[in-house]
């Protein structure tokens, strides 16, 4: 009978430690008070797919106080999308589509987001904080990177100019930097889908913690018979 227990705990704690990983559906990110800053250009290689001012990178040299629209902070979703069925695509557009709420207004940001040839672009930063190691994907039109929290290390890059793709995460609990490029003329889109998180609880440690005990006795108990 307690050789049955002991294997029920372990098998309980197994549990523990999948509900705890958090496989679940893709949802999108959502970040409270993530600082954003946006700049709006016209590159000056346009026509240049290759061109430094197109990349979405902190050395974009293109991200200068001249084209700096807006910096604000934005809590909500990373879940922007704006598809060609948009008349005249202005920042303003791809910013409410995610339903998030921005401090100041951004109701002025009527620049045009982009526009094809590679003309006119714009570049997001979003600077993001994490309290759990979350893994997804990307999935993003034109490109992406993202950067640690002071800009000095690319962790991941995706950031030349491309169609709708998807590229993955495994992001631990820090502060980061996402970069994001509006190119091409549309579609824009910037979707950061988290599809598993890693949050150990203390009651699943506990399980883990006799589910393991138990598997040891359980042997012990086999050794000795």
């Amino acid at each position: 009978m307690k050789k049955n227990l002991l294997c029920a705990a372990a098998g309980l704690a197994f549990i523990g430690m999948l509900a705890t990983a958090g496989v679940a559906n893709a949802t999108p990110l959502g970040v409270t008070g993530a600082t954003v800053t946006i700049w709006n250009y016209q590159n000056p290689n346009a026509g240049n797919i290759g061109a430094a001012c197109e990349q979405a990178l902190a050395s974009n040299p293109c991200a200068v106080a001249a084209n700096h629209v807006y910096t604000g902070t934005y809590t909500g979703p990373i879940d922007f999308t704006l598809d060609t069925s948009v008349g005249t695509p202005t920042i303003a557009d791809f910013l409410n589509t995610a339903g998030g709420t921005f401090t100041g207004t951004i109701a002025g940001l009527t620049q045009t987001i982009s526009t094809g040839g590679f003309n006119i672009s714009t570049l997001i930063d979003i600077q993001f904080t994490i309290a759990t190691e979350i893994i997804g994907a990307i999935d993003h039109d034109d490109g992406i990177s993202i950067f640690n929290a002071t800009n000095t290390v690319k962790l991941i890059d995706s950031s030349a100019p491309t169609n709708a793709i998807a590229t993955p995460f495994d992001l631990l609990p820090g502060t980061y930097n996402l970069w994001y490029a509006e190119v091409n003329g549309l579609p824009a889109e910037l979707i950061m889908d988290v599809t598993q998180t890693k949050v150990p609880e203390p009651a699943t440690l506990g399980l883990v913690g006799i589910g393991l005990l138990g598997v040891g006795l359980a042997r012990r108990r086999r050794k000795s018979a």
